[in-house]
């Protein structure tokens, strides 16, 4: 079983690392990975199959879930907003519990960004239908803002109210 773990951990993020995370910085990946896995478990309960702060490629820690029984080639806004949770839900524990966030948090927002991007172009925003072409820049990146600060006010509030912040 374990053996098995760690083969699927290799093929998805790369061999492990001999990096040694001071104490201090090991204390806040568990934080920051708790927050995933927090939340993973309240927007798709069973899903959390795996959580560590080992590295492996360029992670310090992560989080595995299994893969959604209805996932496909498309998403519903819901699954995206689900997915914003999950990838927001690090740095704010970071943030609950020590008063900031850290770089580690630079590959998830990256992702988020690209998906509130996918958000916006599939008509899933406020300003509805878009054509990229013509939509001033800065009204296209006001409506990802609005998406990206929209859930991270809801998942600071459900991890501040689930989370132990000792």
């Amino acid at each position: 079983q374990r053996h098995f773990q760690q083969s699927i951990e290799k093929v998805m993020l790369g061999e492990a690392q001999e990096r040694r995370p001071s104490i201090a910085e090991q204390h806040r990946i568990s934080l920051h990975e708790a927050g995933h896995a927090i939340v993973a478990e309240h927007v798709r309960p069973g899903s959390v199959a795996n959580v560590t702060i080992l590295s492996r490629g360029d992670t310090l820690g992560y989080v595995r879930q299994t893969m959604d029984d209805e996932a496909g080639y498309l998403q519903t806004e819901e699954q995206i907003r689900e997915q914003l949770w999950v990838l927001l839900a690090g740095a704010i524990a970071e943030e609950l519990t020590l008063g900031s966030r850290s770089t580690g948090a630079s590959g998830d927002f990256q992702k988020a960004i690209e998906l509130a991007r996918r958000y916006v172009l599939a008509g899933m925003s406020p300003l509805g239908i878009v054509d990229k072409s013509v939509l001033a820049k800065n009204e296209f990146c006001r409506a990802q803002q609005v998406l990206l600060k929209d859930v991270e006010m809801a998942v600071r509030s459900y991890l501040a109210e689930h989370m132990s912040l000792r």
